[in-house]
């Protein structure tokens, strides 16, 4: 269920319900390895009944992955954060209004390190990607720095996650970041 999970995200089938019909994409089931899908009711279940050590092990996994396929002494680790709306359709549980997006949706936060998906959460509800980033940096840079020591780490993120906190933690843990600016009538003068 994780793999076609993380497979289905990747390829843009957020929603649950296009997993009812994802087995009849004969890459798909090749690209994953499976001999055949689960239904979007399996993959409700298994969402519903993910708790902590489980979201963690999965994270681990990600990491394993990253660690084995990429490159052994990279120039730089460009660390890119993106929070991306899952919308949703009718009752579904832990929905929310975003302000933001104007709809109802869920919100994906995931980091990509050179361009691998690395770690990948989900919010119940629209959680501030803030929040999340601010919860999860200092591991990420101990994560990189255990594998790839001294290899200089950039954040590249949008101006969503302009917050003091977190670029004074990324500068005293001694990694790098581009972090955008909205446009505001202060800097367009």
């Amino acid at each position: 269920n994780f793999i076609q999970r993380l497979a289905g995200l990747l390829i843009g089938k957020e929603d649950l319900n296009d997993h009812d019909h994802i087995d009849a994409d004969p890459s798909f089931l090749a690209a994953t390895g499976l001999s055949a899908t689960s239904g979007c009711a399996s993959l409700c279940n298994f969402e519903n009944s993910l708790n902590e050590g489980t979201l963690r092990a999965m994270q681990k996994s990600l990491r394993e992955l990253f660690i084995h396929y990429s490159p052994r002494n990279p120039d730089v680790l460009w660390v890119d954060v993106d929070c991306t709306p899952i919308y949703v359709y009718g009752n579904q549980e832990h929905k929310e209004y975003s302000g933001h997006y104007r709809d109802y949706c869920l919100m994906a936060m995931v980091i990509f390190v050179n361009h691998f998906p690395v770690y990948v959460t989900l919010a119940r509800g629209c959680e501030d990607g803030r929040n999340m980033l601010e919860g999860l940096y200092n591991e990420v840079i101990d994560f990189l720095r255990k594998h790839f020591g001294n290899t200089p780490v950039i954040f590249r993120a949008d101006a969503g996650f302009v917050r003091e906190s977190i670029v004074r933690g990324l500068v005293q843990k001694g990694a790098y970041y581009v972090i955008g600016y909205a446009p505001n009538r202060a800097l367009q003068k």
